[in-house]
């Protein structure tokens, strides 16, 4: 008879956090359970690989890409900086020499057979049948992939280190799904499905396997920077596991406590819709995708924090029964409005969708929301659009447009029933009572999103106002609570 499944992912910060690991993800043992684990990068490591998702500061392949067809190579020594700060890690995880020993060998032949891949590729673009952009893709994948790579094995040798299989009878066991000297790749699905069945054979209670996995498709091509929860989600998925854990470096709470000042409760419940906005938003409890593949399969999601093993965390459930009223306040200190002015737009429904669609290629990033006029479209975005490319659209309509990039701050209350008109008119109460300018509001039709545009210089001091009189004060006040669910 096989034995019940947990499958558990660990981020990068995480896996950083060696004491943390070790306490709450390594040492626990749960007789009578696998548990399969999958692990990210270290904390910075794909930053370095690859680019800084948040400053864009250059990595190894922004280097390559810029100058793989010179004489210059700066990714070269980027990469070798790559090595020495693996190697750094190594030294700061493992403390029996054969292991470091292990750890440091696996990343000079990695790193090695690397940069001559690389080389290779670089000889290859000096004649004219092959171009360095053709491949360009595989180049950032087997990059990312070495981050994975290196994670899972030091994970894998602390486990062991630990002395799991002397002191506790807990066998583990690594899988290297990054494809390294592999035949040619298969579909994702078709190596999930392989992993699956070597996981049910084994004989290992603890399972470590990298977040990459190799595949046809490309999964930062397809996935983004959040494959490794793309990976975690299918194999819960496909196990059909019992348990279903993302381990965190931080609570999902009723704000962002990079902008909130005091004490930030930790959700017990997100219904995945709730999930998928703050996606939106750039509070990404798990990739929209991952999350949309666990709700269909009914697997029991919790996200805990990896430094309170003890506390329950939060529950991903498709649906979540939330009383009336707001139960997070998030925001972006900075969006940009693009808006598209032409008369052709007035009673001309057609028209309008017409050049909105034209227009939406040369946006090319996530739009935040939307406001009509009678004569205008207008987008949010995260980040100001090339305006060379929208202007060169603008003069090739068969019309007179007018385009204009704007700056504000964006703040979007979530919860339930927030359609009801004493929600609205708390929030514009705290606005005032702050003195807070709003430019504009708008309320989703489901009722469960205010969104509020407002001068940058008052993004911070109005989220704080907001939590404080609207979350912490309902869960503080029990007049103020009943009031809400009247």
């Amino acid at each position: 008879m096989s034995l019940p499944l947990w499958v558990e992912k660990v981020g990068g910060t995480s896996v950083s956090d060696t004491e943390a690991l070790l306490k709450s993800v390594i040492r626990v043992n749960k007789q009578g359970i696998k548990r399969v684990l999958v692990v990210s990068a270290h904390q910075g490591m794909t930053d370095l690989l690859l680019e800084n998702k948040y400053t864009h500061q250059a990595g190894v392949f922004v280097l390559f890409k810029q100058f793989g067809s010179t004489d210059e190579q700066p990714w070269r020594e980027a990469l070798e900086s790559c090595r020495q700060q693996m190697k750094a890690i190594n030294a700061d995880v493992l403390n029996t020499p054969h292991r470091l020993e292990l750890a440091h060998r696996f990343v000079d032949d990695r790193v090695d057979e690397i940069t001559t891949c690389l080389q290779h590729i670089v000889a290859l673009s000096q004649f004219g049948h092959f171009q360095l952009a053709a491949q360009l893709d595989q180049v950032q994948e087997i990059l990312c992939a070495l981050g994975e790579a290196h994670s899972a094995l030091t994970t894998y040798l602390l486990s062991q280190e630990q002395g799991l299989s002397q002191e506790s009878g807990v066998l583990t066991r690594w899988i290297d799904l990054t494809g390294w000297r592999n035949h040619p790749p298969l579909s994702f699905e078709h190596r999930i499905n392989q992993i699956v069945e070597l996981i049910k054979e084994s004989d290992e209670s603890l399972v470590i396997l990298t977040g990459y996995c190799h595949c046809q498709e490309g999964m930062l091509k397809v996935y983004g920077r959040g494959y490794s929860e793309i990976t975690f989600a299918a194999l819960a998925c496909k196990l059909k596991a019992e348990k279903v854990i993302l381990h965190k470096n931080v609570f999902l709470s009723s704000a962002d406590p990079r902008w909130v000042a005091g004490d930030l409760k930790p959700l017990p419940r997100l219904s995945a819709q709730l999930a998928q906005a703050l996606a939106h938003y750039g509070m990404e409890a798990i990739h929209p995708i991952a999350n949309c593949w666990l709700t269909k399969n009914q697997r029991p999601l919790w996200i805990k924090h990896i430094n309170f093993p003890d506390e329950p965390g939060t529950e991903m459930v498709k649906i979540a029964v939330l009383p009336p009223g707001i139960q997070v306040v998030m925001g972006l200190p900075c969006v940009i409005q693009l808006t598209v002015s032409s008369q052709d737009f007035v009673l001309n429904v057609q028209q309008r969708m017409t050049q909105i669609q034209s227009l939406l290629p040369f946006v090319d990033q996530p739009i935040l929301g939307t406001e009509f006029g009678a004569d205008r479209w207008a987008c949010l975005m995260k980040s100001i659009p090339d305006c060379s490319k929208l202007n060169a659209w603008a003069l090739s309509q068969n019309s007179e447009i007018e385009l204009s990039v704007n700056q504000y701050a964006l703040v979007a209350l979530l919860g339930s029933q927030l359609h009801k008109p004493f929600v609205v008119q708390q929030v514009l109460q705290v606005l005032n009572n702050a003195t807070i300018p709003l430019i504009s509001w708008q309320i989703a039709s489901t009722g469960d999103e205010i969104q509020l545009k407002l001068p940058m210089p008052f993004y911070e001091q109005a989220i704080n106002e907001l939590h404080q009189a609207l979350v912490l004060g309902v869960r503080q006040d029990n007049s103020t609570t009943k009031s809400l669910s009247a």
